[in-house]
């Protein structure tokens, strides 16, 4: 294996880009040195484990994102971000031995280029930017550390449910029709899941819209912290809803998921394709291909075969 100082790795601010990245992550640095570059975000998402090692991009364009490699002192950087500027950053930024992917023209500005090749797996393709300087990695799930209190605090959270139901997606393409969640909420409650709400800010409207048909959902949708979701995550049952950051999330901190991907053939990409995780791609007509029973009928699935036990990182 060559033998490098120390890694960065540059990734965007994204953050299921961020949770298939934690194989490559955890694999370099059981290794030798590795730290992270990338927005605030994502250090809040990596948590305790990486807070040494991480640099935050404080600001947009070029000169915050050099600036953070810099004060990384890395001798070779694996660019996961696929822009050009990423490219030029590392480049401006002085780190030797630059690994990235082929795109945007941006060959001219690495030392090594692989090829990117869009059917497959997100956590294979950053692996092999390890693989093009030598370094062997073994393929893992991806994975995220809580903190004992932060899991202790999402159980809090959770209350009287015990799974987590997305209700909105950032974009309105890849959210769950209201009728579909409409049809579904009954038989998962039937079947004795009693769904808690989750989401981000942007996800308010469809989470009331739901709660105004079932009253009696608890709705934390807006109201947590990234790490007080990822706690209550870690501590359900299950997670349920469309291809967002918080169903890459809940996979990474062992919890059963149901994701629904649509209408662009995203799963074989993005998707959690392992047990108990259960993945629906709809199709070309949109989400709505997708029914409410064979939703269930996943759910059922998920949960038969049980989580996995999250990960911890205690505080010092």
């Amino acid at each position: 294996m060559p033998s490098y100082r120390r890694a960065v790795v540059l990734l965007k601010g994204f953050l299921g880009d961020a949770v298939m990245a934690t194989p490559l992550l955890e694999g370099l640095r059981g290794q030798f040195s590795t730290v992270v570059v990338a927005p605030p975000a994502i250090g809040s998402l990596l948590g305790e484990s990486w807070r040494d090692s991480f640099f935050p991009v404080l600001g947009r364009g070029l000169l915050p994102r050099v600036s953070a490699l810099r004060k990384a002192h890395a001798d070779i950087a694996f660019v996961l971000n696929r822009s050009f500027r990423s490219a030029l950053s590392v480049r401006v930024a002085g780190i030797g031995v630059r690994v990235g992917h082929a795109a945007e023209r941006r060959g001219f500005l690495l030392t090594h280029q692989v090829q990117f090749d869009e059917r497959r797996h997100e956590t294979e393709s950053a692996l092999d930017l390890a693989r093009a300087v030598g370094i062997e990695l073994a393929p893992m799930q991806p994975m995220l550390r809580l903190t004992d209190g932060e899991l202790a605090r999402g159980r809090e959270l959770l209350g009287g449910a015990d799974f987590a139901l997305q209700p909105g997606a950032r974009h309105e393409y890849k959210r769950l029709p209201p009728e579909t969640l409409a049809e579904l909420v009954p038989m998962l409650l039937d079947a004795g899941l009693t769904p808690v709400l989750v989401g981000g800010s942007e996800e308010v409207e469809a989470a009331a819209a739901l709660q105004s048909a079932f009253p009696k959902l608890r709705n934390l949708v807006g109201e947590c912290s990234l790490r007080e979701t990822m706690g209550l995550l870690a501590a359900s049952r299950l997670t349920l809803g469309a291809d967002t950051g918080i169903l890459h999330i809940a996979a990474a901190v062992g919890c059963p998921t149901v994701t629904v991907f649509g209408p662009t053939e995203h799963a074989t990409r993005w998707g959690h394709l392992y047990a108990p995780h259960q993945v629906l791609q709809a199709g070309p007509e949109g989400m709505g291909s997708v029914s409410a029973q064979s939703i269930f009928e996943a759910a059922k699935l998920a949960t038969e075969r049980g989580p996995r036990e999250p990960s911890t990182a205690r505080s010092t």
